[in-house]
C-alpha cells in the first residue's frame, strides 16, 4: 500500500562487486539518515560515499548513497539508492537496519507499480519494464526499451486524439445544424473511419506479434520412429543433445531446450 516506505534488493541476489539496494517511501531519507548521519541535508542526485552504520554503532558497510525527493524519482516518492558491496551478508544487514528503522520488504514489481500510480509510467510503460528486465535477445531488448520511452503510448495517443476530434465535430454538426459549421462529408467521414479502423487493427496484430515475442513459441517435433527427430533437434540447438542411432526407439525421454532465431525465443519438446 501507498504511505508506507519499502526496502528491496535492486540487482540479482548472489555475491557481486556491487549491490543495489532501494528505498522508496515517505520514510525513505529518513531511513538513510539513521545509517548516515545527515544524509536529511544531502543534495539530491549527488553520490555521497559514507561509512553505514546500525543502531548502536556497528559497521554495515563503505558504500556509496545517493538520494531523490518527491517527485523527482523512479516511484515519485522521496527514494534512496544504496550501492554496497554484493556479499549477501553486507546486503541483509542493510536491509534489515532499514526494515527497523520502518520499512517493510518490497513486494514483486511493487517500486514499478508506485511509479505506474504516480503517474510517472503509464500501463504500457509499466509493462514494457518487466519485458526489458525479462528480454533474452537483442530483439526482445529493443521493443522493450522503444515501448519504455513511450513509442506504443504515442501512437495509441495519437490514434485516440483523432477520434476525439472526430467525434468533436459529427456531434457539433449534429447539435448546431443550423450553423455554418466546418465538418466532414459522408465520404470523408467514411474514409477517415476506414484508415483508423485500420491503424487500430494494426495495433491489435501488433500484440499478437508483441506476444509472441516476449512469451516465445512452443514447438513440438512429432513422427514416426526414426524419422529423424533427433537429428532435427540436434541441427536446431546446434550441439548433439539427443541421442542419434539407427535403432528404433532409441530416444525415449522428452526433451526440453530453448533456442533464440531472429530475436525470438522458441521453447522445442
Amino acid at each position: 500500500m501507498r504511505g508506507d516506505t519499502i526496502v528491496a534488493l535492486g540487482t540479482p541476489p548472489g555475491s557481486s562487486g556491487i549491490a543495489v539496494i532501494r528505498i522508496s517511501g515517505p520514510d525513505a531519507i529518513g531511513i538513510l539518515d539513521t545509517m548516515a548521519p545527515g544524509a536529511r541535508e544531502w543534495e539530491p542526485r549527488t553520490l555521497h560515499n559514507r561509512l553505514l552504520r546500525g543502531r548502536g554503532g556497528p559497521a554495515l558497510d563503505d558504500a556509496v548513497a545517493v538520494v531523490f525527493h518527491a517527485p523527482n524519482s523512479y516511484t515519485g516518492e522521496d527514494s534512496v539508492e544504496i550501492s554496497c558491496h554484493g556479499s549477501m551478508q553486507v546486503v541483509s544487514a542493510i536491509i534489515e537496519e532499514a526494515a527497523r528503522a520502518g520499512a517493510r520488504l518490497a513486494g514483486p514489481g511493487e517500486f514499478t507499480r508506485r511509479a505506474f500510480l504516480a503517474g510517472r509510467l503509464d500501463l504500457a510503460q509499466a509493462e514494457a519494464v518487466a519485458d526489458l528486465i525479462g528480454a533474452e535477445t537483442k530483439l526482445q531488448a529493443q521493443v522493450a526499451l522503444e515501448h519504455l520511452e513511450g513509442g506504443l503510448s504515442r501512437k495509441i495517443e495519437a490514434v485516440e486524439d483523432r477520434l476525439s476530434g472526430m467525434l468533436a465535430l459529427v456531434e457539433a454538426s449534429i447539435d448546431f445544424s443550423e450553423e455554418d459549421i466546418e465538418t466532414y462529408t459522408p465520404d470523408g467521414l467514411l474514409s477517415l473511419s476506414r484508415e483508423l479502423t485500420g491503424e487500430i487493427a494494426a495495433l491489435l496484430e501488433s500484440e499478437v506479434a508483441g506476444s509472441r515475442l516476449r512469451r516465445g513459441m512452443r514447438i513440438t517435433i512429432t513422427g514416426p520412429r526414426n524419422a529423424g527427430k533427433s537429428s532435427l533437434y540436434n541441427a536446431l540447438l546446434g550441439e548433439e543433445r539427443a541421442i542419434v542411432s539407427p535403432v528404433p526407439g532409441t530416444t525415449r525421454d522428452v526433451l526440453r531446450e530453448r533456442i533464440h532465431i531472429g530475436g525470438f525465443t522458441y521453447y522445442l519438446e
